[in-house]
């Protein structure tokens, strides 16, 4: 990211990757309890592609994990907003 990305972090772009984030959570838990009963009748070529999904999906959820981490931090040390500088007019 460049700096300038770096400064421009707001809260609609936290707030939307912590909700992406924790919809991604919710899909990988059904993913490991097995809620997702489609996959238990296709039989081995279901296993491989739920092993790629779970790698794609676990990509997914570390970058959005990242992406809040590095948006709170931005939050922190935000610069103060830069005020134009002001001139001393003499006193008439």
């Amino acid at each position: 990211m460049r700096q300038e990305e770096l400064m421009t972090c707001d809260w609609s772009e936290l707030i939307g990757a912590i909700v992406l984030l924790l919809i991604a959570l919710e899909g990988a838990v059904k993913i490991l309890t097995g809620e997702f009963r489609v996959f238990k009748f296709l039989g081995r070529q279901a296993k491989k592609l739920l092993k790629w999904l779970w790698r794609k999906f676990w990509r997914l959820i570390r970058w959005l994990a990242r992406m809040v981490w590095r948006g709170l931090c931005r939050l922190g040390r935000r610069p103060p907003p830069q005020q134009p500088p002001r001139q001393n007019r003499p006193n008439p």
